[in-house]
């Protein structure tokens, strides 16, 4: 527990230096001056540190995920990213791949002002069916609609949610920081859970099934923050339900 409380003691630190850096760049009033009616917002990457890539190639302020969506941050390496009404922010030691919908249904569903995009693949990436965790940790904020996040040992349904999601080998873990989430083991697909949450009500561990160990077990809150989930959820002209709940504002804050 010590070194959980330590961890989360730094992720807070390293998230207010994040948070920090991004409302230098004028991007984002954090708290009080949350824009919610705001139509446009910039995609690709916001802001990023360390060794950050997609698909194996540096990244730049602006860039955008290509068809292959593969996310990779090494060591102290850490991205903000937008993807269509979507956003990220990713952490260091991670290695993320973006579920892209299939090129002709993209196409095919998004309204076009004037003549069809020459490239199907900038349609798809204004919206993602999901993403794999293949390690490291993430946290999300999606528009309404079905998401699919998977670890090597766990498969989540969402719509319209704010998640973060870790993975370390043997384990997951999954904080459902509002809205709904169908969690399934991969090793065991009878293992099935539903978590409803407001603010972080049921965090979870998901397990490698193994004897004496359940598979979906309660979990402490730890390694993302409520002002994170602000700040992203601005980034794409919303801000979390949480934000006018009494609870929150006259309670517990994470």
């Amino acid at each position: 527990m010590e070194y959980q409380c330590n961890h989360h003691r730094r992720s807070i630190l390293t998230g207010l230096t994040w948070m920090a850096g991004i409302a230098g760049l004028g991007l984002s009033p954090l708290l009080s001056g949350c824009v919610t009616g705001r139509k446009e917002f910039s995609e690709g990457v916001i802001n990023f540190q360390g060794d950050v890539r997609f698909d194996g190639v540096a990244v730049t302020h602006g860039m955008k995920p290509a068809s292959g969506g593969v996310i990779t941050t090494g060591v102290g390496g850490r991205l903000t990213v937008v993807i269509g009404s979507d956003a990220l922010l990713i952490h260091e030691n991670s290695e993320l791949h973006l579920i892209f919908p299939p090129l002709a249904a993209a196409a095919g569903t998004v309204v076009h002002d004037g003549p069809p995009s020459a490239s199907p693949t900038a349609d798809a990436v204004r919206r993602i069916m999901g993403y794999r965790l293949k390690r490291g940790g993430v946290l999300s904020v999606f528009s309404p609609g079905l998401r699919t996040v998977q670890t090597p040992n766990a498969t989540i349904g969402i719509r319209g949610t704010g998640i973060y999601l870790e993975y370390q080998p043997g384990r997951s873990y999954l904080c459902t920081c509002y809205g709904q989430a169908d969690m399934q083991s991969v090793q065991e697909p009878s293992a099935r859970e539903t978590v409803q949450a407001t603010h972080h009500d049921a965090p979870r561990f998901i397990h490698d099934p193994a004897r004496g160990v359940p598979v979906f077990e309660k979990a402490p809150m730890f390694n993302h923050t409520d002002d994170e989930l602000i700040l992203l959820e601005d980034l794409v002209g919303r801000q979390p339900p949480f934000v006018s709940d009494f609870s929150w504002n006259g309670g517990k804050r994470y």
